[in-house]
């Protein structure tokens, strides 16, 4: 959504949905705004889920972490031995390289850290087997971090980039819906094929995973480079041809365009213009 659509597009939709929590009387900064935004968030989903500092927070705190990761659509079982309670040097080490991943994206582009540090309030590290971690509607501005040790600081940039795009999403839905009913996306013949994972998922669940995609390639295009060897996302040219794919099955949902209203069919065409941009101009 951030390379879709730019910065203030964005900032657009917190500013409205924020304002209403804004002292009329005071000027807007990068702080009030903050704080508004995060009084917003605090009338939709839990406390736990914004930050007790007023900025970006990386949570170090293992009773807090089990909390936190109640938000998520996983299963947690204390005595199942793939998911670690006990380690707190693996956490201490995620959130080393995840703060060093946020200072290289502030040189890298400065825009899109500021932007970053707005949209998300806590960052917090939970190891779950086979998962990188991720977003959730019910928890707007909390992410969810457990990133393997040999990624590169470049890879969990692309990390940063895909769930910034999941949160403008879930805030720009906020701002005016993007589906007509939820309950017949369950439909197993509502799904279509994820951009990242390949497999069939729900509707609105594969167009999340095309927005990140084509941000993730927006970035690598624009400012972050193409990757030899990535861990986070497949290569450029597999990335793409997997969104293609993703198209084309979607249009192979039965009335589809009945099932999105106007503004997500806006945001598919978007997508659609950067990958007939990049030669995939039969979809």
């Amino acid at each position: 959504m951030y390379h879709l659509y730019g910065l203030k597009a964005n900032l657009r939709n917190i500013i409205i949905l924020s304002k209403k929590y804004h002292a009329l009387e005071a000027k807007m900064t990068t702080d009030s705004l903050k704080d508004s935004y995060q009084k917003c968030l605090s009338s939709m989903q839990s406390p736990l889920t914004l930050s007790s500092i007023g900025q970006l927070e990386f949570i170090d705190d293992q009773q807090l972490e089990q909390y936190l990761i109640e938000f998520f659509n996983v299963r947690v079982e204390k005595h199942q031995s793939k998911y670690s309670f006990d380690d707190r040097n693996d956490t201490s080490q995620k959130l080393i390289l995840l703060k060093k991943a946020l200072c290289t994206l502030e040189d890298r582009n400065e825009d899109l850290a500021y932007f970053f540090r707005l949209v998300v309030n806590r960052v917090f590290c939970f190891d779950i087997y086979d998962s990188a971690g991720g977003t959730s509607r019910k928890a707007i501005g909390l992410l969810w971090a457990n990133p393997p040790l040999n990624w590169s600081v470049e890879d969990l940039i692309e990390f940063y980039v895909h769930e910034l795009a999941h949160n403008l999403l879930f805030l720009d839905e906020c701002c005016g819906e993007h589906y007509v009913s939820y309950d017949v996306l369950e439909e197993p013949t509502k799904q279509a094929i994820s951009a990242i994972r390949m497999t069939p998922r729900r509707l609105d669940l594969v167009v999340h995973s095309l927005v990140a995609a084509i941000e993730v390639l927006l970035a690598r295009e624009s400012w972050l480079g193409h990757p030899s060897e990535p861990k986070t996302h497949p290569p450029s040219s597999v990335l793409l041809a997997n969104c293609y794919k993703l198209f084309r099955s979607i249009h192979e949902v039965s009335n589809w365009d009945r099932l999105v209203k106007e503004r997500g069919i806006e945001i598919i065409y978007r997508c659609k213009e950067i990958l007939n941009y990049y030669g995939y101009t039969d979809i």
